[in-house]
């Protein structure tokens, strides 16, 4: 529910557009392992994948290109007062050639403050993680641990979830071992 509510006041065409809040009949809880009535939204199809299954296999001309619509999407929710909090590959589906910023279940308003750990470890932002206030700098850091994901095909930091989120308050991001040509302003960009 609150991700629709949070989605529901998007209009753009790099944002995945919800179609319906449905309860999950008994067919579909066993298919998806959820109880039977739980909260299900039906969002458009798009139908090539996510950004993970790129990773390190994408050209800086189809990278920029994704980065760039990405950007745009969340200029488009911070205009209107959402932070996404969950900017991660997964959560980048591709479609006819262009990206869709889907699941903002974890969004949260612009100035808004957490007191809890909100978001994917590997990802998150340090005001994320020891909570604080959350504004567009949280998902733009996000992009930044994204990037450099695409880039390396891995994670920036890895280990276990406790080591993750210890690392991404005390540690700068490692130096980037592309895996694809870049431009050499990009692992400046990145903040690594």
């Amino acid at each position: 529910e609150q991700e629709v509510r949070a989605a529901a006041g998007l209009d753009h065409p790099h944002v995945t557009e919800p179609l319906e809040l449905l309860e999950a009949g008994p067919a579909a809880a066993c298919m998806l392992g959820i109880a039977a009535d739980a909260p299900v939204l039906a969002m458009e199809l798009a139908t090539d994948g996510t950004l993970l299954e790129r990773a390190g296999h994408m050209g800086w001309p189809s990278l920029r290109r994704a980065l760039s619509e990405l950007l745009q999407a969340l200029a488009h929710a911070h205009a209107r007062g959402i932070v996404h909090l969950d900017i991660k590959p997964e959560n980048v589906l591709m479609h006819e050639g262009g990206v869709r910023l889907a699941d903002f279940g974890l969004a949260r308003a612009v100035g808004g403050e957490t007191d809890r750990i909100c978001g994917t470890p590997a990802f998150m932002a340090p005001e994320a993680i020891r909570g604080g206030e959350l504004g567009p700098a949280t998902d733009l850091y996000m992009v930044g641990c994204l990037a450099w994901t695409m880039a390396a095909a891995r994670l920036p930091f890895e280990g276990s979830a406790r080591d993750i989120l210890q690392r991404q308050l005390s540690d700068p991001l490692p130096p980037l071992d592309s895996v694809v040509e870049l431009p050499e302003a990009f692992e400046a960009w990145t903040g690594a």
